[in-house]
C-alpha cells in the first residue's frame, strides 16, 4: 500500500481527538478568517481543533495544519506533503 506508514500514523493522531470529541456535543464553530479556510470547532469545554486549510500561516499556525487542544494539551497535526 504506498501511503500505509501515512494512513497508520493519521490514525494513532486522530483517533483519540474522534473518540473524546464523539462522548461530547459540539458547542461552537467558527471560520475563523474571510477567506474561511482557517476554522475552529469546539466539543465541550476543554476540546477543540483549529485547522488551516490555506497557504499562509495563520497566527501562528501553518499552512495545511490542524491544532488539536484538549485538556491544555496542544497536538499539531501537519499533512505537508501529503498532496
Amino acid at each position: 500500500m504506498k501511503r500505509k506508514q501515512d494512513i497508520v500514523q493519521n490514525m494513532k493522531t486522530w483517533q483519540p481527538f474522534q473518540q473524546a470529541a464523539l462522548k461530547q456535543p459540539m458547542t461552537n464553530f467558527e471560520v475563523l478568517t474571510s477567506n474561511r479556510l482557517v476554522q475552529r470547532t469546539t466539543f465541550g469545554k476543554h476540546l477543540s481543533v483549529i485547522v488551516n486549510f490555506g497557504s499562509k500561516t495563520y497566527k501562528g499556525i501553518k499552512p495545511h495544519t490542524a491544532v488539536i487542544l484538549q485538556d491544555g494539551k496542544k497536538t499539531v497535526i501537519e499533512t505537508k506533503g501529503l498532496d
